[in-house]
Order: structure tokens, then sequence, then C-alpha cells
């Protein structure tokens, strides 16, 4: 797998506008080294959720992750998985997901009826935060709507979406 960390810059412009939406479980599907996961703690979401393919990028997220929550007064709890996007379970507790356009369309589409099967199980509000949002189709087909949206430059891109079940919710 080729590692590309998302940018700082980007990174905590999503999460400061998912951190003002009160969101408290973070996803992070394609989560590398952890570096989304660390930058959410400090945004004080409640629970981390990573995962990724790649044992060795897992076990330097564990190692980065530990690392970062030592220095917070409020420990966030994290799980870590080894696993295939495409087949992975959303937790019903997950009320955002952040993805660093980590997969292609096949993949991609499988995550979003993923995230789709989740929403039916627990209703609730869903964020999606989206850096480099190449296959935003996905979710637009399954009813999240884009609320937020940044650029940077030509190349650092980043949007929110919601969950039309979170059409309640202030914008």
């Amino acid at each position: 797998s080729i590692y590309m960390p998302a940018s700082y810059d980007m990174l905590e412009d999503l999460l400061a506008f998912a951190a003002s939406k009160k969101c408290q479980h973070i996803l992070d599907l394609g989560c590398g080294k952890g570096r989304a996961l660390c930058v959410a703690a400090h945004y004080g979401f409640r629970q981390l959720t990573g995962i990724d393919i790649s044992k060795s990028f897992l076990t330097t997220a564990k190692e980065n992750i530990e690392s970062t929550i030592q220095t917070l007064e409020i420990k966030p709890e994290y799980k870590l998985h080894h696993a295939d996007a495409y087949y992975f379970e959303i937790p019903d507790s997950c009320d955002c997901v952040f993805l660093f356009n980590p997969f292609n369309d096949v993949i991609m589409s499988g995550v979003a009826e993923n995230i789709s099967l989740s929403l039916r199980r627990n209703p609730r509000t869903m964020f999606i935060l989206y850096k480099n949002p190449l296959h935003k189709e996905f979710f637009t087909a399954n009813n999240f709507v884009e609320i937020y949206h940044k650029q940077k430059l030509r190349y650092l891109e980043g949007i929110v979406m919601v969950s039309a079940a979170g059409d309640e919710i202030s914008l």
C-alpha cells in the first residue's frame, strides 16, 4: 500500500466542522497510520474506530493513538480493525466517517451501501468527512447532502455530507 497521510490543514477544517455538530464516534476507513484519528481525539471525539488492510500501518496507528491519548485529559476509546472496507459493518454508534479518497469506485460503492445499511438499522444523523471527494456520487445516491465545501489551492479539497435523516439539525 502507498501511504499518503491527509494534510493537517484540511483535516483540521473538516474535524472542527464535525466537532461543532457534536459528533462523538468517528470511523476512519483506510486509517493508515492513524493521523486523522489522532487529530479527532484532540477535537473531543469520544470513540475512534479505524480500519485498514495493512497490518503494519495498523501497528503504527496503535502506537500513534496511544501516544496521543496520553496527552489528553479525557481519553477516548479506540478500536482498530484489520479489515476490507467493502465488507466492513459500520458500527451503529458511528456518527461520522472520514475518507481521504482511499478507494476505487467499486469499493466506495460498497462502503456507501454499508453506511446506508447501518443507518437503516439505527436511524441517526451521520456526517461524511471526505477529503479529495472523487466518488461523492455514491453518497448523494444514498440521500447524503453536501453541506460544507473547502478548496485550497488546486489539489486540496474537502467536503462534509450529512445523511438526509439529519435534515432536522441546524446547518
